[in-house]
């Protein structure tokens, strides 16, 4: 049998199987990847096996997937070309790993006999992302059966994919010409194989976590504990067990913006000023255990908290093969399902049992706190106008958020991440908080909002800074060319303000710290209205944010323009994108910032 036949029998039986896993494909245009692109669509047919989404730029395209694996909790696939292409796809593989999304990395290349002879488009692509992926492989197209071997390599990508812990896998795949379809192909069937996705948890494993939490969580053995959780996305179900837990041991729960716990009806005894209380850790009472689930915290002041003689038992509730104690601070790991693991605890609590005065205690610190902050950076009213600051502005933004279902707001790292957590309180509204906190990298944020809104036509917020968007730029473009609906808060502090408030600071000289760090780049940002599809807004006092999110909240509600990859052929959409702008001075910040401090402490001492 030809070459070109049987690396299409593989490809089309690959992709026919990967077809029940994974409902979207992205795609950035090329010449070696024909075979794998026409495969995944399942050309010449009609109807595409997976949705297929065109995006140009590959380093772009790969944070497009990661946001569409945040949403949808599928495995998505990436396909390129061979070359740099693939190493375009780093940033977003490194993200997808330390957060554990699904993403199946399929990257065209050219046989070996290309390789170290100076052909174009040729580089050395096999295990480039090193330990950044789960699994990793390279096609070797058998000549007997090859739809098995390619329905079974689909199978363990996904397999791999799926976890536990999950994460990207990376299939590199040398194509030899013709690389054009062969007349006599005969596409396959659906896959047959059985592919199990991550159940994690078994009967013993939960049985085992029982016996866990009957000897550490029930009073009178430890009747006062605290529930930390940090970033991760989590799901409803998860969530809803959390706090089910929470409410049977009457613990607080400090919890990430970003967690998935801290907004919804899930949040009972989600704190508010959880980072403010911890940092002042002499007004607080000290548990005798803290349970964390999810990834790390970005609080700074929790581990000094917990990292003290009190509490002295640190329990991680993790999936299996999840070690993340980046503090080494555990004394427990509980590894299953999540879920499974906090209803089971929740009922092994005895009704009655907890001691209404410790979680009391908690809430009239928060409370005084909250008070605090309130004082300082309330957000006046429109006859009792204040400056904008960064604060004010999150605070704004999150007042506009969550009145729609399955409303997201995309938030970058960096500031824009911690003003979140610093300053978004809790509350029962529908509203979900993503952010690429596994590897804390600023690149791809606007990217990544573009896949996650293209999940539904979900109305997506991006709250970011000036450097940020800078770093992606490109998704501005890859928004507009598929359409989706996007409003940017962009916070611009001209440059790296998050440097001023590290030690570096006070260690170099102003000129120094400046020109290496601080980094003003003093672009105009307003050009990004003349970029296809963005209109640009910026705002210098409450009210303007105000008008300019109400403004952009209206666009938002038009239909995305590209509903499928088919209306992509016409090029660039009328894409409904707003980029609103609000300008900062990082020395006000700075000098909030510690007006906060102030106000809660001494808010605390008067307790």
């Amino acid at each position: 049998m030809e070459q070109s036949v049987l690396q299409y029998e593989f490809a089309d039986a690959f992709f026919a199987e990967l077809a029940r896993h994974a409902s979207s494909v992205v795609i950035s245009p090329g010449s070696r990847s024909t075979p794998l692109v026409l495969s995944a669509v399942g050309y010449p047919s009609a109807s595409p096996r997976m949705k297929p989404i065109v995006v140009l730029d590959e380093r772009s395209a790969g944070f497009v997937a990661l946001g569409l694996a945040k949403v949808s909790r599928q495995p998505v696939a990436l396909i390129c070309t061979s070359g740099t292409a693939t190493a375009n796809y780093l940033p977003a593989v490194v993200e997808a790993f330390h957060s554990r999304l699904p993403l199946v990395v399929i990257t065209a290349d050219r046989p070996a006999s290309y390789h170290d002879w100076g052909s174009p488009q040729t580089i050395f692509q096999n295990g480039i992302y090193a330990r950044h992926v789960r699994w990793a492989t390279e096609i070797a197209v058998p000549s007997h059966n090859p739809k098995g071997a390619g329905r079974l390599t689909a199978l363990r990508a996904t397999d791999n994919a799926c976890g536990p812990p999950g994460g990207p896998v990376h299939i590199n795949w040398p194509l030899e010409k013709p690389l054009e379809p062969p007349n006599e192909l005969q596409p396959s069937e659906e896959g047959a194989a059985s592919g199990r996705f991550a159940s994690l948890g078994s009967d013993q494993q939960l049985q085992n976590s029982r016996d866990v939490i009957s000897q550490k969580f029930l009073p009178p053995a430890c009747p006062k504990g605290l529930i930390v959780v940090g970033h991760g996305n989590m799901s409803d179900s998860e969530a809803t067990a959390v706090a089910r837990f929470a409410e049977a041991t009457g613990w607080p729960i400090a919890a990430e913006a970003s967690s998935g716990i801290r907004f919804g009806s899930w949040n009972t005894n989600v704190l508010a000023c959880s980072h403010f209380l911890f940092s002042n850790p002499s007004a607080l009472l000290k548990p005798d255990v803290a349970i964390r689930v999810g990834g790390h915290h970005i609080d700074r002041a929790l581990p000094r908290f917990l990292s003290s003689d009190l509490p002295q038992e640190r329990i991680v509730v993790a999936p299996p093969g999840c070690w993340d104690d980046p503090g080494f601070l555990a004394t427990q790991f509980i590894h299953g399902d999540i879920a499974a693991i906090f209803n089971q605890a929740a009922e092994s609590i005895p009704e009655g049992a907890p001691d209404p005065s410790w979680m009391a205690r908690w809430q009239e610190a928060d409370t005084a706190a909250a008070k605090a902050l309130d004082e300082v950076v309330g957000t006046a009213s429109a006859s009792n106008p204040v400056k904008l600051t960064e604060a004010k502005a999150v605070l704004i933004l999150c007042e506009s958020l969550g009145s729609k279902s399955q409303e997201i707001l995309y938030t970058s790292s960096s500031l824009p991440v911690r003003h979140l957590e610093f300053f978004a309180k809790p509350n029962n509204r529908p509203l979900r908080v993503l952010s690429n906190r596994g590897a804390n990298g600023i690149d791809g944020v606007i990217s990544s909002a573009c896949g996650a809104a293209s999940q539904n036509a979900t109305p997506t917020t991006v709250l970011l800074g000036d450097l940020a968007l800078l770093h992606d730029i490109g998704g501005l473009l890859t928004a507009a060319h598929l359409g989706v609906s996007l409003r940017l808060v962009v916070l611009n502090n001209n440059g790296g303000a998050i440097f001023s408030q590290l030690p570096i600071a006070e260690a170099v000289d102003n000129s120094t710290f400046t020109k290496f760090f601080r980094t003003p780049h003093n672009f105009d940002l307003s050009f990004v209205g003349h970029l296809p599809g963005v209109h640009h807004i910026r705002a210098s006092t409450p009210d303007e944010l105000r008008n300019a999110l109400n403004q952009s909240t209206l666009n938002m509600s038009a239909p995305n323009n590209r509903e499928n990859s088919d209306a992509q052929e016409s090029g660039i959409a009328e894409a409904n994108i707003t980029v609103i702008e609000v300008k900062t001075d990082p020395s006000e910040h700075l000098a909030e910032m510690k007006r906060c401090y102030e106000a809660v402490e001494a808010s605390l001492l008067s307790l």
